[in-house]
């Protein structure tokens, strides 16, 4: 295969999981699907992403970063850029940004793109200028060393102008997209596989999938679902990931008395297949990019509920492809919830809605032929 681009470095911290790196396998099969030579530095470690590379010519180069401050990770970043011939150095969020920057212009790189996958947590809720003065003046400084900024909404895209100084004719939205499968399952092999997770016929179950994190706000969804169980004792909620906030989450489920309806999946490398088992998906999010989690549930047919935050606003057409709330809002949510709960043909129409605008618009060939054009646009 001939390679239109030199070699890409795609560069971030782990492929341990969450939707940043799902984002950038995607983009780097999609890329050599193209015609492009894409390789990962993880300056971390890998992680089990790592076996959703679908080609042996994308490498992985892990760059174990020491605990705290590694001084000498640029330095060994620059001399692995200059072995591999890297032209196009691609940057994901803040935590590669700096180092990125600095091994390019020490391998003599000067064709450097940084993608910003979400806001600054505090700009996102409340705008406050809560943040550390010292890290905006160190953004604002190190990003006059990226040629281009790809910003995966237009919110991401205003913070960046407004926040981060970023002149706005340097900052393109390019929007995150998926692999979409060819056809959903039959009726038959969905129940078959609810089956298989000890789900009925007439459970209604409501999913969620994420890293448990508090900017994801799980324990309001579970303030939520405790309105909707004495209207509709059938449901059940199912979340999909793990992390830090699980305990909050577990005290929040034991409070209000709902462990009989509340079940946690952990984090599973199957969620693709789980989500057309599901007859509604939430996520109830402070802040958000635009989430793969969305899109990946849109594209199997499930209506959504979603916070009326970042980049939801951008996937999501209110009332037509889902429903979208105000955060830290569970009545709000409990009654969307339960307005799909109550009327299974507007589950439908809104599910395959959606499912028509994640093909439309979300796909990953479309978030590829984005970042090709950027690299086009900068040259090399």
């Amino acid at each position: 295969m001939k390679n239109r681009y030199p070699q890409i470095a795609l560069v971030v911290s782990h492929l341990k999981g969450g939707g940043k790196e799902h984002c950038l396998i995607n983009l780097a099969n999609a890329l050599f699907e193209g015609g492009s030579h894409p390789m990962i530095v993880c300056l971390e470690r890998s992680g089990p992403l790592q076996d959703k590379i679908r080609y042996k010519e994308i490498r992985v180069i892990e760059m174990n970063k020491r605990a705290g401050n590694d001084m000498m990770l640029p330095f060994r970043l620059a001399t692995v850029l200059a072995k591999e011939k890297v032209r196009i150095v691609h940057s994901n969020n803040w935590g590669t940004l700096v180092e990125c920057v600095l091994a390019a212009k020490w391998a003599g790189i000067r064709s450097v793109v940084h993608t910003q996958h979400g806001l600054d947590y505090e700009w996102g809720v409340s705008r406050a200028r809560s943040r550390s003065p010292l890290r905006m003046v160190a953004k604002r400084f190190f990003a006059r060393g990226i040629k281009r900024f790809a910003a995966v909404s237009g919110e991401v895209r205003e913070m960046l102008v407004k926040e981060w100084r970023i002149p706005a004719n340097r900052v393109s939205v390019i929007h995150n997209g998926i692999p979409i499968n060819p056809k959903l399952p039959l009726e038959s092999e969905r129940e078959e596989g609810r089956r298989r997770l000890g789900w009925t016929p007439a459970d209604f179950v409501i999913g969620s999938v994420g890293v448990f994190r508090p900017v994801k706000d799980f324990p309001m969804l579970i303030e939520a679902v405790a309105r909707v169980i004495p209207r509709a004792p059938h449901a059940r909620l199912v979340l999909i990931g793990d992390g830090p906030s699980k305990g909050e989450i577990e005290e929040a489920i034991d409070r209000l008395g709902l462990k009989p309806h509340v079940h946690f999946l952990g984090m599973r490398s199957d969620v693709g297949d789980l989500l057309p088992l599901l007859d509604l998906f939430v996520l109830p999010s402070l802040s958000e990019g635009v989430s793969l989690a969305i899109l990946e549930a849109m594209a199997a047919g499930v209506p959504v509920v979603a916070t009326r935050v970042g980049g939801n606003r951008e996937i999501i057409c209110e009332g037509e492809t889902g429903i979208l709330v105000s955060p830290r809002s569970p009545d709000e949510t409990a009654a969307a919830i339960l307005s799909f709960i109550q009327d299974k043909n507007r589950r439908r129409e809104v599910g395959r809605r959606g499912e028509g605008r994640v093909r439309n618009l979300f796909a990953v060939d479309k978030m590829a032929r984005g970042y090709e054009k950027l690299y086009s646009e900068i040259g090399y």
